[in-house]
């Protein structure tokens, strides 16, 4: 039976040594190596290491790896959520839906929501458009605060500016048209 051969392609191999002096040879190799070791410092057999320090060694292996990970999971979370990064809450007082009685435009409105905002226009509001809300900013000028909220529109995203004004009853009013006062409904949705 023959062994196949591990040579390069055209190269045959060589069959006048007899195994005897492949024994030496590779022993002599393993001696030297062995001497080498030892040379260096190095156990013949390598001492078994303490479990404290394998579990020691291994944490401070994986640190850049799991630093790396965690790195890319909060870029994941922000791109992903942008509501996550410094979005401003909605207060209590601006949720709901809001009317105004001013010629032309009491069929329109927009409810707001945690969540969405919904804009009512046509006859009595019959015609409704939904937008995921990604985010709003809030700027305080005294008592009132301007709330933008950032939306999913069809052509992108859009922004509502809304001027807040505590009191009783609370108003809001447009960025534009900045003369239209809106009330919220008693009725919350």
């Amino acid at each position: 039976m023959t062994t196949p051969s591990v040579l390069p392609e055209g190269r045959a191999p060589r069959t006048d040594r007899a195994p005897d002096e492949l024994a030496q040879f590779f022993g002599v190799l393993a001696a030297r190596l062995a001497q080498d070791r030892v040379n260096a410092g190095i156990s013949a057999v390598p001492a078994k290491p303490r479990p404290r320090a394998v579990a020691r060694r291994r944490f401070f292996h994986r640190l850049p790896g799991l630093a790396a990970g965690l790195a890319g999971l909060l870029l994941v979370l922000f791109v992903a959520f942008p509501r996550l990064a410094d979005s401003a809450d909605l207060p209590d007082e601006m949720l709901g839906t809001w009317r105004t009685p001013a010629a032309g435009y009491a069929n329109r409105g927009f409810t707001i929501t945690r969540n969405s905002l919904t804009l009512h226009a046509g006859q009595g509001g019959s015609v409704v458009t939904t937008h995921r809300i990604i985010r709003v900013d809030v700027d305080h000028h005294g008592d009132e605060a301007v709330y933008t909220i950032k939306y999913e529109s069809e052509d992108g995203s859009a922004d509502l500016a809304v001027r807040y004004l505590p009191g009783r009853p609370a108003t809001a009013r447009l960025l534009h048209p900045v003369e239209l006062v809106w009330t919220r409904d008693s009725t919350r949705s």
